[in-house]
Protein backbone atom coordinates (compact mmCIF):
# COMPACT_ATOMS: atom_id res chain seq x y z
CA UNK A 1 0.00 0.00 0.00
CA UNK A 2 1.37 3.42 -0.73
CA UNK A 3 1.55 6.06 1.91
CA UNK A 4 1.87 9.11 -0.09
CA UNK A 5 1.78 11.37 3.08
CA UNK A 6 -1.64 12.63 3.02
CA UNK A 7 -2.57 9.33 4.96
CA UNK A 8 -1.07 10.79 8.11
CA UNK A 9 -2.03 14.03 8.21
CA UNK A 10 -5.58 12.99 7.67
CA UNK A 11 -5.00 11.18 10.82
CA UNK A 12 -3.41 13.74 12.59
CA UNK A 13 -6.62 15.87 11.25
CA UNK A 14 -8.91 13.63 12.58
CA UNK A 15 -7.42 13.11 15.78
CA UNK A 16 -7.46 17.39 16.35
CA UNK A 17 -11.17 17.34 15.65
CA UNK A 18 -11.94 14.90 17.88
CA UNK A 19 -10.14 16.29 20.49
CA UNK A 20 -11.68 19.80 19.43
CA UNK A 21 -15.36 18.60 19.74
CA UNK A 22 -14.53 16.84 23.23
CA UNK A 23 -13.19 19.98 24.59
CA UNK A 24 -16.28 21.43 23.44
CA UNK A 25 -18.77 19.60 24.47
CA UNK A 26 -16.48 19.57 28.00
CA UNK A 27 -16.85 22.97 28.32
CA UNK A 28 -20.53 22.86 27.58
CA UNK A 29 -21.25 20.46 30.47
CA UNK A 30 -18.67 22.85 32.88
CA UNK A 31 -20.82 26.31 32.19
CA UNK A 32 -24.25 23.89 32.19
CA UNK A 33 -23.34 22.68 35.78
CA UNK A 34 -22.17 26.28 36.47
CA UNK A 35 -26.43 27.29 35.41
CA UNK A 36 -27.55 24.43 37.61
CA UNK A 37 -25.94 25.61 40.44
CA UNK A 38 -26.52 28.75 40.50
CA UNK A 39 -30.27 28.32 40.05
CA UNK A 40 -30.15 25.22 42.54
CA UNK A 41 -28.47 26.04 45.57
CA UNK A 42 -26.95 23.86 47.65
CA UNK A 43 -29.40 21.82 50.45
CA UNK A 44 -29.86 24.09 53.20
CA UNK A 45 -29.60 27.56 51.41
CA UNK A 46 -33.30 27.46 49.78
CA UNK A 47 -34.60 29.21 52.59
CA UNK A 48 -33.66 33.09 54.32
CA UNK A 49 -34.45 30.88 57.69
CA UNK A 50 -30.61 31.41 58.96
CA UNK A 51 -30.58 30.12 62.51
CA UNK A 52 -28.80 27.12 61.50
CA UNK A 53 -26.29 28.86 59.71
CA UNK A 54 -26.00 31.46 62.77
CA UNK A 55 -25.20 28.01 64.84
CA UNK A 56 -22.63 26.24 62.71
CA UNK A 57 -20.89 29.84 62.23
CA UNK A 58 -20.34 29.58 65.85
CA UNK A 59 -18.78 26.36 65.80
CA UNK A 60 -16.46 27.35 62.47
CA UNK A 61 -14.96 29.75 64.89
CA UNK A 62 -16.80 32.61 64.30
CA UNK A 63 -18.06 35.71 66.33
CA UNK A 64 -21.21 36.89 66.95
CA UNK A 65 -22.20 40.18 68.64
CA UNK A 66 -26.42 41.78 68.68
CA UNK A 67 -25.90 45.41 67.59
CA UNK A 68 -28.21 47.69 66.79
CA UNK A 69 -27.24 49.88 63.34
CA UNK A 70 -26.91 53.38 64.29
CA UNK A 71 -26.36 54.84 60.09
CA UNK A 72 -25.82 52.91 56.86
CA UNK A 73 -23.39 54.00 54.99
CA UNK A 74 -24.03 52.70 51.60
CA UNK A 75 -25.51 49.46 50.19
CA UNK A 76 -22.63 47.33 52.16
CA UNK A 77 -21.39 49.72 55.48
CA UNK A 78 -22.94 50.11 58.34
CA UNK A 79 -21.85 51.77 61.80
CA UNK A 80 -22.93 49.82 64.70
CA UNK A 81 -23.49 50.15 68.46
CA UNK A 82 -23.35 46.82 70.68
CA UNK A 83 -24.64 46.10 73.66
CA UNK A 84 -21.50 47.47 75.70
CA UNK A 85 -21.67 50.89 73.95
CA UNK A 86 -18.95 50.03 72.08
CA UNK A 87 -19.45 51.38 67.66
CA UNK A 88 -17.80 49.82 65.33
CA UNK A 89 -17.85 49.89 61.25
CA UNK A 90 -19.07 46.41 59.53
CA UNK A 91 -18.74 45.78 55.48
CA UNK A 92 -21.10 43.14 54.36
CA UNK A 93 -18.93 40.53 53.91
CA UNK A 94 -19.21 39.11 49.85
CA UNK A 95 -21.02 42.90 48.70
CA UNK A 96 -19.49 45.43 46.69
CA UNK A 97 -22.56 47.62 46.49
CA UNK A 98 -22.01 50.87 44.46
CA UNK A 99 -21.12 54.03 46.38
CA UNK A 100 -23.82 56.56 46.97
CA UNK A 101 -22.43 59.22 44.13
CA UNK A 102 -22.14 56.34 41.50
CA UNK A 103 -25.28 54.72 39.09
CA UNK A 104 -28.01 52.93 42.00
CA UNK A 105 -25.96 54.07 45.21
CA UNK A 106 -28.79 55.29 46.61
CA UNK A 107 -31.54 52.68 45.78
CA UNK A 108 -28.88 50.18 47.59
CA UNK A 109 -28.55 52.29 50.74
CA UNK A 110 -31.91 52.60 50.79
CA UNK A 111 -32.87 48.89 50.28
CA UNK A 112 -30.92 48.10 53.31
CA UNK A 113 -32.61 50.95 55.30
CA UNK A 114 -36.05 49.15 54.62
CA UNK A 115 -34.62 45.78 55.91
CA UNK A 116 -32.90 47.26 58.84
CA UNK A 117 -36.39 49.10 59.83
CA UNK A 118 -38.77 45.49 59.60
CA UNK A 119 -36.18 44.37 62.46
CA UNK A 120 -35.92 48.16 64.32
CA UNK A 121 -32.11 48.38 63.50
CA UNK A 122 -31.73 45.28 65.44
CA UNK A 123 -29.15 42.83 64.29
CA UNK A 124 -26.48 39.86 64.44
CA UNK A 125 -23.27 40.54 63.28
CA UNK A 126 -21.34 37.08 62.36
CA UNK A 127 -17.86 37.72 61.60
CA UNK A 128 -14.31 36.82 61.88
CA UNK A 129 -11.77 39.70 61.93
CA UNK A 130 -11.80 42.90 60.31
CA UNK A 131 -9.83 44.61 57.13
CA UNK A 132 -7.06 46.25 56.29
CA UNK A 133 -9.32 49.63 57.65
CA UNK A 134 -10.33 48.07 61.35
CA UNK A 135 -14.00 47.49 59.79
CA UNK A 136 -15.63 44.05 60.79
CA UNK A 137 -16.44 42.32 57.79
CA UNK A 138 -19.80 40.33 58.47
CA UNK A 139 -22.78 38.78 58.01
CA UNK A 140 -25.69 41.16 59.41
CA UNK A 141 -28.84 38.70 60.19
CA UNK A 142 -32.41 40.56 61.43
CA UNK A 143 -34.97 38.51 62.42
CA UNK A 144 -33.49 35.37 60.66
CA UNK A 145 -32.98 37.12 57.61
CA UNK A 146 -29.80 37.72 55.92
CA UNK A 147 -29.26 40.73 55.07
CA UNK A 148 -25.91 40.20 52.62
CA UNK A 149 -28.23 37.69 50.43
CA UNK A 150 -30.82 39.60 50.83
CA UNK A 151 -29.26 43.10 48.88
CA UNK A 152 -28.13 41.00 45.93
CA UNK A 153 -30.99 39.02 45.77
CA UNK A 154 -32.82 39.73 42.28
CA UNK A 155 -36.61 37.45 44.23
CA UNK A 156 -36.49 40.32 46.67
CA UNK A 157 -38.77 42.87 45.87
CA UNK A 158 -37.25 46.03 45.80
CA UNK A 159 -34.03 44.74 44.84
CA UNK A 160 -32.04 46.19 41.80
CA UNK A 161 -31.36 43.07 39.35
CA UNK A 162 -28.15 43.16 37.07
CA UNK A 163 -28.41 42.06 33.93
Amino acid sequence: MKNNGNFKNAGSSRAKTWRNILLILGAVALIASYIADIRDPHPGMETQDNRPFVEQALKDGFQTLHARVTRVADGDTVYIKDDEGKEARVRLLGIDAPESKQAYGVQSAEHLKRNLRDAEYHVQVIYRGRDQYGRIIGKLVADGKDLNLDQVSTETPGSIEII
